[in-house]
């Protein structure tokens, strides 16, 4: 819509020459909301934002004969109205599918191959792919018989990879497993490795072996007890970000096998924000006293939260010092480690008579 404004002030001071000014003006109507948007608002309760966001795939819909259809369809399967909610925000196009052409004969392969009652249900929450892809059958089966039949971590997988029943398994997974075994890895190790890592087993031969090179770069052997952890923290953050994280941790003071150490010790501390570590490393070596190379040989300390468990506890051991009931040897690392339970009755239950303040202070982390 455009509005015309004149302007007739000249107009008025010299009315021969008048000289007209005119300005427009642009009124634009915000645009009505189309039906999918109101009926996913409405009718499955999505949030406006996430409504719009999902009506981008779902712009043909006109009336509700074939949404409604899917949703009484899944419900008849055992689906609630907030698993469907779930599933619609970020598969929009579950809600297009077609019941006698889709829907029903996949779900009913489905059902005739093992994958019914609750079994079904968990798998469509995990993965809603399997009831709109082609070729699905063939994929389910070679990870069932991959992981034993074990239903749990069938579903893990599924819900970790979203994409996985996409892929062909001759021609994309069989390969990359062949090399994962040419490096030693056992079939226990692979389904870890594929249950921990988004869309690891899917990635290309040379993006999964610069994975394990990389993590064999900053120390873990391939093979031992923690290069899965390793692998794990490694597979899930870009090579950047995992480079800025080791020039913070030589910055701290760390040399390289102090580095290297830690993270084997402890490879979650690679995951760990540089935000949160350096909070956690001002009371450490602010308030706490410790050095870095005692942090780095004690890198559980980093993973710990400093407010809940940090803070109190070391209050907690700097108040038992004082009075000197401390015992001397005490391991910081394993007074830290301790369930809350077994801290309390190690460290605060003997002593509260003497030190009443002891136990406020220990729960002051609760």
């Amino acid at each position: 819509m455009i509005r015309v404004q004149i302007h007739l002030s000249s107009l008025l001071f010299n009315p021969t020459k008048p000289n007209l000014s005119f300005r427009y003006v642009y009124t634009i109507k915000p645009p009505k909301p189309s039906f999918i948007t109101d009926y996913l608002i409405n009718s499955l309760g999505l949030s406006p934002d996430r409504a719009a966001k999902a009506a981008q795939r779902l712009a043909h819909i006109r009336d509700a004969r074939r949404p409604d259809s899917v949703r009484h369809f899944l419900k008849h399967l055992g689906l609630t109205d907030s698993h469907i909610q779930t599933l619609v925000s970020w598969c929009p196009i579950l809600l297009s599918a077609d019941l006698a052409t889709t829907l029903q004969p996949n779900a009913a392969a489905l059902q005739a191959h093992g994958f019914s009652g609750p079994l079904l249900v968990h798998l469509v929450r995990s993965n809603p792919f399997v009831l709109i892809s082609d070729g699905v059958l063939p994929r389910l089966h070679f990870w069932k018989d991959f992981f034993r039949n074990d239903e749990k971590s069938l579903l893990k997988v599924f819900r970790r990879n979203r994409y996985l029943v996409h892929y062909d398994i001759a021609e994309k997974i069989a390969p990359n497993i062949e090399l994962l075994r040419g490096y030693g890895f056992s079939d226990r190790d692979i389904g870890i490795v594929v249950m921990r890592i988004n869309g690891f087993i899917t990635r290309s031969p040379e993006a999964i072996k610069e994975l394990i090179e990389r993590t064999m770069e900053l120390g873990f052997s391939c093979g031992s007890g923690m290069f899965l952890q390793g692998l794990s923290v490694v597979g899930m953050r870009r090579g950047e970000a995992l480079e800025m994280k080791m020039e913070f941790f030589k910055k701290l003071g760390w040399s390289e096998d102090e580095s290297q150490s830690a993270f084997k010790k402890n490879p979650k501390v690679l995951s760990l924000r540089v935000e949160n570590i350096q909070s956690k490393l001002d009371f450490l070596m602010g308030e706490a006293g410790l050095d870095p190379s005692s942090i780095a040989k004690m890198p559980l300390l980093l993973t710990y939260s400093l407010e809940k468990r940090l803070r109190p506890r070391f209050l907690v051991l700097d108040m038992l010092k004082s009075h000197e009931l401390l015992k001397r040897g005490c391991n910081v690392n394993t007074a830290m480690s301790l369930s809350d339970e077994e801290f309390m009755d190690k460290f605060v239950v003997p002593f509260k008579d003497v030190v009443p303040q002891l136990d406020e202070v220990h729960l002051s982390s609760y």
